[in-house]
Parts: structure tokens; C-alpha cells; sequence
């Protein structure tokens, strides 16, 4: 196996040394930084909301949410515990307050309680769920009436295209109709070389 592909390897699960390293490559990524401020605000949060990020990585759209909940609560989880140790590394005073809560585990493994969350987001964490339909049914019944779900997803393929993000956000906008979801559509961000999509779900 070759290096990069040994790096790419470690960005769906972190771990050891590699895995640090990658952490360090995705929360530096211009790309990323805009693409998750741009979704975290399609969510529109309010300072009370509790809010639940899937596969939070090191800490990208957390640094977002904190500017955000005031009074409410973020729920980090990741399967990685080397992001997750990240995360409370670089906002510790954040779990002390009671403000966020950090799981180490995956989203299949987790018992959400119900209609206990006002927004679920996620970034580049829906093509390692093993059933997206599976997981947008556990999420919306842990969403109260109302609530709002935004899924974003950037191709990151070797020459990967605008094309390739689409395609895939309209895939999974397709199996969301086998859900009880109400409302679903399709934002976009304009970047280069490659664009970003956020499926938003609503209850």
C-alpha cells in the first residue's frame, strides 16, 4: 500500500501517529474550514438548541457550534477516540460547563434518546455509515417536531469532481425518501476544484 494511500486510509479512522496526521490535515484544510462554517450555518441554530454532530473529527464545526449554544447542549461523536481525545483537548472548558458532551463510538452503536435534539449535522461522515437509511430513522426519532438535519459532503477522490458530490448528495436524498423525513432538499457551495452539497432533512 502506498503512503497517500495509507493517509487516505486514516481519514475515515484516525488512529496512532497517521492518524494524528491526518487529524492535522483536515483541520488546517482551507476547504474544509469554509464548507463547514457554510453548513453549520444552514442549520440555524439558536443559543438553547441541542444539537448532535456525527463523525466531528477534530473539531472543525464543534469551534462553530461553541460560538452558537450558549445554553444548550453539542453532542460530539466519532468513532475515532484519538479525535474524540482531540476534541476535548482543544475544548475542555467547553465539557467542563456541561455544554458539550463527547462520545467515542459509532453512530449504529449509540441510543439516542427520543425527540431529544433540535439538529443532527454531519461532514463527510455519511459514506462510512453502514446504512444511511437505517441511521436517518434512529436520527429522526431523537429530533423534536420541527427539527432540522444537515448532511454535507465534499468528493475527496483522486480528480474527483463537482459531479461526484452531487451524485452522491442526490443518492442519499433518494434514500431519505424512505424515511419519515417531511422536507428534504439540496444546498450547495461553489468551490474549486470542487464544490460542496448538504442534503437538509426536516421533521
Amino acid at each position: 500500500m502506498s503512503l497517500r494511500n495509507v493517509i487516505m486510509k486514516q481519514f475515515g479512522k484516525p488512529e496512532g501517529f497517521m492518524g494524528r496526521l491526518a487529524g492535522q490535515i483536515m483541520a488546517r484544510r482551507l476547504s474544509n474550514i469554509q464548507r463547514n462554517r457554510w453548513a453549520v450555518g444552514l442549520l440555524e441554530l439558536k443559543p438553547s438548541d441541542h444539537v448532535l454532530e456525527i463523525g466531528c473529527g477534530p473539531g472543525i464545526a464543534l469551534n462553530e457550534f461553541s460560538k452558537m449554544i450558549a445554553s444548550g447542549k453539542i453532542i460530539a461523536l466519532d468513532h475515532s477516540g484519538l479525535m474524540i481525545n482531540s476534541v476535548r483537548k482543544k475544548f475542555g472548558s467547553l465539557e467542563k460547563s456541561g455544554i458539550l458532551h463527547t462520545i467515542a463510538e459509532k453512530i449504529e452503536d449509540v441510543q439516542l434518546a427520543p425527540e431529544s435534539l433540535n439538529a443532527v449535522f454531519s461532514s463527510n461522515a455519511v459514506q462510512f455509515w453502514n446504512n444511511p437509511v437505517e441511521v436517518f430513522n434512529k436520527i429522526y426519532s431523537a429530533l423534536k417536531p420541527g427539527g432540522i438535519v444537515v448532511t454535507n459532503y465534499m468528493e475527496r477522490s483522486k480528480n474527483a469532481t463537482s459531479r461526484q458530490s452531487l451524485d452522491y448528495i442526490s443518492q442519499l436524498s433518494e434514500k431519505a425518501t424512505h424515511t419519515k423525513f417531511k422536507i428534504s432538499k439540496i444546498e450547495s457551495l461553489e468551490m474549486e476544484p470542487v464544490s460542496a452539497y448538504s442534503l437538509i432533512l426536516k421533521k
